[in-house]
């Protein structure tokens, strides 16, 4: 499973469509196994979903995001859970 995080400089990004980065971390046995900085083409809703979507991405960790954004997600079968701040790292460890 792979679990992707709105990434700026190790903290949560506070909003989605201007996110330049994503930590996708790769799960295994309710644990992080790997994690990878993908960087996203440019701003934009559309362009970031695109890449969790073509990276399987089963979950969303992110600050703000406005509902189309996360109406595409969901129709993909992606958990969103927005309004979350602080560590990347601490943030994924608590979904997990």
């Amino acid at each position: 499973m792979k679990i992707a995080a709105a990434y700026d400089d190790g903290m949560i990004h506070q909003h989605f469509g201007r996110c330049k980065n994503f930590k996708i971390y790769e799960i295994e046995n309710n644990c992080i196994k790997s994690a990878v900085i993908a960087e996203t083409p440019g701003n934009g809703h559309a362009l970031n979903a695109e890449i969790l979507i073509r990276e399987g991405v089963y979950a969303l960790i992110c600050g703000g995001i406005g509902e189309p954004a996360v109406n595409e997600l969901q129709n993909e079968f992606i958990e969103v859970f927005s309004g979350c701040y602080g560590s990347c790292d601490d943030r994924v460890n608590e979904f997990l």
